[in-house]
């Protein structure tokens, strides 16, 4: 997929960016992301059983630790609980301590693993989301390393990333605005 690489005013002011990403910084918009991607992908991961990634299940503490149980509102929770966490370690280490999966491990599942519901459709998991994770590992790339000027090309791939029902950047409103729950 080619993308023109637009100015980051572009992105910044488009209207279907989350209400929270309409004035913040490059760090600050490119952690966002990488928050809210982190948090759906593991609540995706909630989802996953023995037969999606035998190896990988086997590892995971998702049912035992009761994440699966619970998946969207452990999610949530751990993405407020992460909101004001600048360090990739520290925004992945509460899904990580409940889950027993690394960001690596939740993309290699969603990559590697048999989500394929009969024939043609995923309900849970699959390429998709191994996409979301790529561009979330990317975000933490860039984090860590501080290269924020790749930060806008990768955010405004985020924004054609869909999941198996649509984009996933339209998934973000469930999250609610910043700050409403803490």
């Amino acid at each position: 997929m080619v993308h023109s690489r637009k100015p980051l005013n572009h992105w910044l002011a488009r209207r279907d960016l989350p209400h929270d990403m309409a004035h913040s910084s490059v760090e600050d918009e490119a952690l966002a992301y990488f928050r809210k991607l982190v948090s759906f992908l593991y609540r995706e991961i909630g989802a996953m059983r023995r037969d999606n990634h035998p190896e990988i299940y086997d590892r995971a503490t998702l049912a035992s630790s009761g994440f699966a149980a619970d998946r969207k509102r452990e999610a949530n929770r751990m993405y407020f609980q992460t909101l004001r966490s600048t360090d990739v370690a520290q925004v992945e280490a509460p899904y990580r301590a409940k889950t027993g999966l690394s960001l690596e491990d939740v993309r290699d599942a969603f990559r590697d693993g048999d989500w394929l519901l009969g024939r043609h459709r995923y309900s849970f998991g699959g390429p998709n989301w191994a996409r979301i994770a790529d561009a979330a590992l990317g975000l933490a790339e860039i984090i860590s390393t501080r290269h924020w000027h790749l930060a806008p090309k990768l955010i405004a791939e985020v924004h054609v990333l869909c999941h198996n029902n649509g984009r996933i950047v339209d998934k973000f409103a469930e999250l609610g605005p910043a700050g409403e729950r803490e």
